[in-house]
């Protein structure tokens, strides 16, 4: 995992990459990760996600960006290990996951698929963009209220902006 890129580090930084990259992760900033690495030329995006292409918390724009980009999108997936040879990515060990069914998506519903795996060759670069959390050290200041994804992690805009009009209805009580 040493060899992986962090989607923040990347997208700070958007260096070209070539060939096969992937991204690992299903949620927005993956899907920056992945447009953005395939318009800067790599020959082939794959994402690796847990949830199904249908579940992931993406906007209909930004699922579009991924078709048009020609990201192959690779649904109830877990990347298990990132296979290293003389200090370069060269595969990924990916496991397939499944939830019950009639059940909604949720990290805590999820189990592996018993021998149901496979070995993804050829990877030359590897994004992480999975599980990102700020990690912005909060003042001890009464004064100083935090709202939105810094407070709840990664959610949807409408739940960030709540989450924004709640604390303020906070400072003006």
């Amino acid at each position: 995992e040493k060899l992986a890129i962090q989607a923040i580090d990347y997208l700070l930084n958007p260096v070209p990459l070539k060939g096969r990259v992937a991204v690992i992760g299903g949620g927005a900033t993956a899907c920056d990760c992945a447009v953005t690495v395939a318009k800067r030329g790599a020959d082939y995006v794959d994402m690796f996600a847990l949830e199904t292409f249908g579940e992931m918390n993406l906007t209909a724009d930004e699922r579009a960006e991924l078709v048009a980009h020609g990201v192959d999108v690779n649904g109830r997936s877990r990347v298990t290990e990132i296979v290293a040879r003389k200090g370069k990515v060269k595969a990924l060990k990916v496991t397939k996951v499944t939830i019950p069914p009639d059940a909604c998506f949720s990290l805590d519903c999820i189990s592996e698929r018993e021998g149901v795996g496979e070995l993804v060759q050829d990877v030359d670069a590897v994004i992480v963009a999975v599980g990102n959390r700020s990690s912005y050290p909060r003042a001890k200041n009464p004064a100083v209220f935090y709202a939105g994804d810094i407070v709840n992690g990664p959610t949807t805009v409408v739940e960030a902006v709540a989450s924004g009009k709640n604390v303020a209805a906070q400072v003006l009580a």
